[in-house]
């Protein structure tokens, strides 16, 4: 029985202006009304997630930064961060390999860049809802990060910059042209491994919604996986159904016309 609904944000259950529509609002309330957990699996953080989540669904899990950070009401649970010396190996490596190389650094919810990000912002590859502060990454004091991004090229890329990680570090490409580095132990996956440990459920009880890599592994090992529209190629391969676009509400479709019942 599916219990839980655990929903991607960027270009899942967000439209592509970070808006969520009144109709997707409505179902949203119908599932809790009829006893469906909510749950979210994003690569914002926890603050980037507050800015789009309505406060009326702020009050159950959110796995953020791609499972770096999880909380519940708000609150933090779980952490998987990168410390400081793998950072600064990182960091190291892609100063010294690919100096012109934009990155952009994660830690408390506040977002570092190594370079003026306009030209990048304004083709919408960070998202248009990133804001963060230009340094210089030599001079910062490092502290343990949720996670460092920087410009992919192509996901099958991706082995090109594996040599510069530590050993406890995972690259996972986004949109296709980044790549977020992590802690080995901080993905959606996992993430929701750990929510479903803290609920008492199984991914049995799981209809998980997506659209890109990071969501593939959830999508593959819930009872539901739901791959939106928009979706990536290899989204929809792992995915038992495949719903509308993020901008045709394919989140709220999907959850009328299979696990709500009377929901006019």
């Amino acid at each position: 029985m599916i219990k839980l609904i655990v929903l991607d944000l960027d270009r899942t259950l967000l439209r592509d202006d970070n808006s969520i529509s009144q109709y997707t609002l409505d179902i949203l309330r119908k599932c809790k009304q009829n006893n469906l957990q909510i749950a979210f699996a994003t690569a914002r953080s926890m603050l980037l997630t507050a800015k789009v989540v309505p406060e009326e669904f702020s009050d159950g899990y959110w796995v953020c930064s791609n499972g770096a950070e999880i909380y519940k009401d708000k609150k933090l649970i779980s952490s998987n961060l990168i410390s400081e010396a793998p950072l600064k190996q990182i960091i190291d490596y892609f100063q010294n390999s690919y100096p012109s190389m934009p990155l952009v650094l994660v830690v408390r919810n506040n977002m570092y860049a190594n370079c003026d990000l306009t030209p990048i912002l304004s083709s919408g590859t960070f998202g248009s809802h990133v804001q963060y502060e230009t340094v210089d990454f030599s001079q910062l004091q490092l502290e343990p990060c949720e996670k460092l991004m920087f410009l992919l090229g192509k996901a099958d890329k991706v082995h090109t910059y594996k040599e510069g990680l530590p050993s406890d570090c995972i690259i996972t490409p986004a949109l296709g042209v980044l790549g977020e580095i992590t802690h080995k132990n901080a993905s959606k996956i996992k993430g929701l491994q750990f929510v479903l440990n803290d609920m008492g459920l199984s991914f049995e009880n799981v209809a998980a919604f997506g659209d890109d890599m990071s969501d593939i592994e959830m999508i593959r090992e819930s009872k539901i996986g739901v791959a939106m529209g928009n979706a990536i190629k290899e989204v929809k391969e792992n995915a038992n159904y495949v719903t509308l676009s993020n901008n045709e509400d394919g989140v709220a479709d999907f959850l009328k016309s299979h696990l709500l019942i009377d929901c006019a």
